[in-house]
């Protein structure tokens, strides 16, 4: 028991006898904890949460907006083939006059009752469920306008009426509208203020925008393939129209991706977990080196404590002990720290993309895997080295002089060649071999933390221009939605076409989704001019006027496909008939946008393209969605862009027309991109890696120092300056740091084509861009972190003097 309680000691007193390198231990677990907790977090949180809003499984594959459908009808739509739920509920459009004295658009959805819904699901958060003259506001409203229950909220109907409603609850909803805001109402209560714009319910005209106030029709398919969905929407289209059932708005939604979106979120969170384990095994090497050093130091140590009766278990639990309050210190501090970061991420996450979290909850599982983790992963790294160290028979620790030299390092030959290199510089080196073990953990670590940086770079890098592409495929500047009203397109194209800063415009693409015998493919209807997309032309040539039957592929549909220039692509259309089409391939273009490697449902090919009378020759195609128009303008700048969007919204109004437009340079600007969490993600976890990395190197560079301290007498005795003592170690350090360097210029890239390759398996398809810009900045992060990690030892030695050396030795 006395031999125990000296032990206990002697563990307590090892972690605060040498504080820096006890908080060296503790900060390299706290980094790999905190990495850990931060990643899992974010993989529950996001797989719990984020999956619900950014792909909710609740939408609704097609929405009908008509007058009250007779219950005969809404039984014929539940038998069509391929729909799978149908619910009806009431809809008025309408304006929620703010503090501010402007109005936001909101939607109010009236239900029956207040069961569970399917389709566009919501739940109250707090309140209650609104009767007459009440109102449960969205939750996520507060982006617009804070509002609590007890409140009242001014509604502005079509007819200027003003209807003053209270709200009573707040009800947490993924539903997605063009709305501003979004509002419950019993179908009574929205009934009730709605009959002065019930008058205007009419078939839309070709002069006249849809009615404001009507039945909504949400229905779910079985089938959620874009050819499928396209198919039963058109046959719902065609049910309606012979049941004699105005239709105001309608639209359809493919849901296949949903899965898509999902398995690329959990992939690319694996990806980020096999990041952060790296980071705990660089926490391994760490403790490896740390107690190699440990054990180093104190073999008298050792001996005495065999001598005096200690047998190796008793000395093996004494360093583990001390090991476990690095470990219970850094566990506590990383879990810690890391539920708070990650709390006030997700608020700041939600509050810059406008985005409605849930509260934040920490699932159970994520705690115990970190602290579990945080425990026993410094205890088994400490395993090893400690079962070797104290082995050692009492004779061998007593006649060890402690911290010795290490092996001589064979420079002199080069030095007597060398004669020209500072004498400097071959002390710096020379510490670099004098430990061939701890130089290699070293190197391990900071070429793992290299690596991971460049291969991070590259992954951010390629995923950049994949989007970047992507969002600019088609290069327009502007598009006017003319969906609703297509009859119109001539009359606005003259008014457009007359702008000042217009330079042409163009009927804009029409788009279908085909099967074919590799896959879904999705075909774009363009104008047979090339200034729409840019091609980058592997095979072939690209379209021309008159090609009546030609059609482009992107390389991975003609690779799986095996077709060349010249032959025929046959794909089937999704109709009773499954008719089959048959078109030349004209040209083969290189393009991954919309291709994925394995999909949940369907292997997407990517895109094909051919001319609009092409495209239009195709038989039972479902209404367009994307009918109108696309302007190209000579200033590009902001400023004209915005006057340009100003007189065609203006034009717009004039004409009756729905104002539907999007500018991608602006919106693009004034939106929240969510690739920039997947950026700062990656980035956080590789500067988390090489955190731990540079500690590695602080560590080792301390190690030395301590065993140098000889060698520093002699340098001082001989004059030499603490700037030159403190460079000795700082070349040391660098050359690691390079070493390092070197090696993962290999392996970076290697890693980055592997996460790429990973992430191409969940999502699309991305090329591999790696610029050699890309090695500088690499050099120069390595660069740094070797200056931050030999500051303190460089210091530490410099501040050394030649009374507390000869008392040390």
């Amino acid at each position: 028991m006395r031999v125990i309680s000296t032990l206990t000691r002697k563990s307590i007193a090892d972690v605060t006898r040498r504080k820096g390198r006890s908080l060296l231990i503790i900060l390299g677990i706290f980094i790999g904890v905190l990495g850990l907790t931060a990643v899992n977090v974010a993989n529950d949180t996001f797989g719990r949460q984020f999956f619900a809003i950014v792909a909710p499984g609740d939408i609704p594959n097609a929405t009908f907006a008509v007058a009250s459908p007779a219950p005969v009808t809404l039984t014929a739509l539940q038998h069509v083939p391929n729909v799978a739920a149908v619910e009806v509920r009431t809809q008025l459009q309408a304006g929620w006059r703010l503090a501010n004295g402007e109005t936001a658009s909101i939607d109010l959805n009236g239900y029956q009752n207040w069961r569970p819904t399917a389709l566009n699901t919501f739940q109250l958060t707090s309140g209650r469920w609104p009767g007459r003259g009440e109102i449960v506001m969205a939750s996520r409203d507060h982006f617009v306008q804070p509002v609590a229950p007890g409140e009242t909220v001014t509604i502005a109907l079509a007819n200027g009426r003003l209807v003053s409603l209270r709200v009573v609850g707040l009800a947490y909803t993924t539903e997605k509208t063009n709305a501003q805001a979004l509002g419950y109402m019993s179908t009574d209560a929205l009934q009730q203020i709605a009959p002065a714009t019930m008058g205007s319910i009419s078939a839309p005209t070709h002069e006249t925008p849809p009615a404001l106030f009507a039945t909504e029709i949400l229905l779910k398919m079985h089938n959620q393939s874009h050819a499928a969905v396209q198919a039963t929407f058109a046959a719902l289209t065609h049910l309606l129209a012979t049941s004699h059932v105005p239709v105001f708005t309608s639209t359809f939604f493919s849901t296949a991706n949903q899965q898509d979106t999902q398995l690329g979120i959990t992939g690319l969170l694996n990806i980020l977990l096999v990041l952060a384990s790296i980071a705990l095994l660089l926490v391994c090497v760490l403790i490896l080196n740390t107690v190699n050093t440990l054990l180093t130091e104190q073999m008298k140590v050792i001996g005495t404590m065999k001598a005096l009766g200690g047998t190796r278990f008793h000395i093996m639990r004494r360093y583990l002990l001390s090991i476990g309050l690095y470990a219970l210190t850094g566990t506590a501090l990383g879990v810690g720290v890391g539920l708070l970061l990650c709390s006030q991420v997700a608020a700041l996450v939600a509050e810059q993309s406008r985005l409605d979290l849930p509260p934040f909850q920490v699932a159970p599982w994520v705690m115990l895997t970190s602290v579990a983790v945080g425990l026993l992963v410094p205890l088994i790294s400490a395993l090893g080295p400690l079962w070797i160290g104290t082995g050692m028979t009492v004779r061998d620790a007593i006649t060890s002089y402690g911290v010795q030299g290490g092996k001589r390092a064979k420079t002199s030959a080069w030095g007597r060649q060398l004669h020209w290199v500072p004498q400097t510089t071959w002390l710096g080196l020379r510490g670099v071999v004098r430990r061939p073990g701890r130089a290699a953990l070293t190197v391990l670590a900071l070429t793992l933390a290299s690596a991971v940086f460049l291969a991070v770079q590259i992954t951010n890098q390629s995923i950049a221009a994949a989007i970047s592409h992507e969002n600019n495929l088609l290069a327009y500047d502007m598009w006017v939605d003319l969906s609703q009203n297509p009859a119109l397109i001539t009359r606005l194209r003259a008014q457009i076409q007359a702008l000042p800063n217009v330079e042409q415009t163009s009927l804009s693409a029409d788009r279908t989704f085909v099967m074919t015998s590799g896959g879904e493919l999705e075909i774009f209807g363009l104008p047979a001019s090339p200034q729409v997309y840019h091609p980058q032309l592997v095979a072939g040539r690209w379209l021309r006027a008159q090609d009546p039957d030609g059609i482009v592929l992107n390389d991975v549909a003609a690779k799986q496909l095996h077709l060349h220039v010249g032959e025929t692509l046959t794909f089937q259309l999704e109709t009773p008939q499954a008719q089959s089409v048959h078109w030349t391939l004209v040209g083969i273009v290189h393009e991954l946008a919309a291709t994925s490697g394995t999909v949940s449902s369907n292997v997407r090919l990517g895109l094909a393209f051919t001319t609009l009378d092409t495209f239009h020759i195709l038989p039972n195609l479902p209404p367009s969605n994307r009918a109108g128009l696309w302007i190209f303008v000579r200033d590009h700048s902001p400023k004209a862009l915005q006057l340009l969007r100003n007189r065609v919204l203006s034009i717009q109004k004039q004409t009756g027309i729905p104002v539907d437009l999007s500018t991608p340079a602006l919106d693009q600007a004034a939106e929240f991109d969510p690739t920039v969490i997947v950026y700062a993600l990656f980035d956080t976890v590789a500067i988390l890696i090489a955190l731990v990395g540079m500690l590695s190197l602080t560590n080792t560079l301390a190690a030395s120092v301590l065993e140098r301290r000889a060698e520093v007498g002699i340098l001082r005795s001989l004059g030499a300056s603490g700037w030159r003592v403190g460079v000795v170690f700082w070349l040391e350090g660098l050359c690691l740091s390079l070493t390092a360097w070197a090696i993962g210029l290999l392996i970076g890239p290697v890693g980055g084509a592997a996460i790429l390759q990973k992430t191409s398996e969940f999502t699309q398809r991305f090329d591999l861009v790696f610029s050699p810009v890309t090695i500088l900045i690499t050099l120069l992060f390595v660069f740094a972190l070797s200056i931050v990690s030999s500051f303190g030892p460089a210091l530490s030695a410099s501040r050394l003097r030649l009374r507390e050396i000869l008392q040390y030795e």
